[in-house]
Formats: structure tokens, sequence, C-alpha cells
């Protein structure tokens, strides 16, 4: 078997999707530390401005380089409140908002004090939201793994680390086109959460797209 090694994000970008698809899952690293300027605690949406970064605050402290599974939300400011309304702001027109809109809503009221448990969350509903939910297998790390450029194999499995690949700073390996609701203002926008591909295009056509 061969399992891509992927960090846990928040409403991962299209290409996270992809590999998930390719590989029928992965194995989510729950032995890494947190990353400032990852997509651990942030993602990017279409508006009809451009793209548009949704960032998680977290409570204040050493951060940089915590165990994953350590890093605390922070809710003292109700940001929530304002991701969902930027999200709906943006895409209220889309033609799959009304066929999405109350599970995307159920991010925002449900609360963790943990990101690991919030993104987990988030990342359940997507896959199920894309119909995908039983022929993804996700796993969880039990020990850490350093950072590998090429395979590595133990026992039967064989990794590949995608934690550092899936990243705004790497242009990602996949991006299918599709249209984007602000395409015409703005033109086509790559490498945005998989909420955009699913809002504009649907479960079933978005799903399709994925395996291109």
């Amino acid at each position: 078997m061969t399992y891509p090694i992927l960090s846990l994000q928040y409403l991962p970008p299209i290409a996270y999707f992809q590999l998930l698809l390719e590989y029928g899952g992965a194995y989510l690293d729950a032995q890494e530390h947190y990353q400032k300027g990852s997509y651990r605690n942030r993602c990017e949406i279409a508006t009809a401005s451009g793209s548009f970064r949704l960032s998680i605050p977290l409570q204040k402290g050493k951060n940089q380089q915590q165990p994953i599974r350590s890093t605390r939300i922070a809710y003292d400011q109700n940001w929530q409140k304002q991701h969902w309304w930027t999200i709906r702001s943006a895409y209220s027109n889309a033609p799959y908002w009304e066929h999405y809109a109350d599970v995307i809503e159920t991010f925002y009221v449900q609360k963790t004090t943990f990101l690991w448990d919030y993104n987990e969350m988030i990342l359940e509903n997507c896959l199920k939201m894309l119909k995908l939910q039983h022929k993804i297998s996700l796993k969880t790390t039990t020990q850490y793994f350093i950072p590998f450029d090429d395979i590595l194999k133990i026992d039967d499995v064989t990794y590949l680390d995608f934690r550092n690949k899936v990243h705004p700073q790497v242009t990602p390996l996949f991006q299918p086109k599709y249209p984007q609701i602000f395409e015409d203002t703005v033109g086509f926008i790559p490498h945005l959460s998989i909420l955009d591909l699913l809002l504009c295009c649907g479960g079933n056509y978005g799903r399709e797209l994925l395996k291109a």
C-alpha cells in the first residue's frame, strides 16, 4: 500500500483532495508540530476582489513548533462569525450555495478547544459533501516522521511526504480548471479551498474534476 502523509488543514485546497482521491486515503500527521504560514489554520477563498485569506486565530503563546494536537484555538474575538459572514457574502450567489450552506454553517457554530479537532471535523464533512467518505481511508500517524523527499517503506506500507508540498508557498501539483463565480471580473483564481469547487460545481462534477 502507498499512502501520502499530509498535515491536517483548515478547509484544505483542491490539491489536498486530489491526493486523497488518487491514493485512496492518507496518513494525517498527528505527531508533527505547528508551523506558521501554512494551511493548518488558514485557507483561501474567492471574492469579488480576488483571493481572500481566512485565518483561525490561535491562543497567545509559542504556537510555532508546538505539538499540533496541543495547539489551541482562540475565541476571544468572534472569528467564526466573521468567517461565516465572509463565505456567505462571497458565495451566496454560487450555483450550489443552497445545497451546501447549512453544512458549512455548522463549521462556524461548533467550537473545539484544539485546532486538530476542528480541522478533523471539517475534513470529514468535506468528504461527505463530495460523497467520498466511504472511498477515502484516513489514518493518523503514531510516530514522528522526519521530512523526506523520496519514499519511505516501513513493513508493507510505502509513505510519500506531502506535508510541505500542499503549502501556500508551493505551487500545487494539480489544478483543475472549472467555472468560478468571479471569473468574469477577476479571472480564474487557482489553488483555492475545496469550498470554491464545491460551491461552484457541486459534489458530483467536483468529484470528477478531482480525478483529472
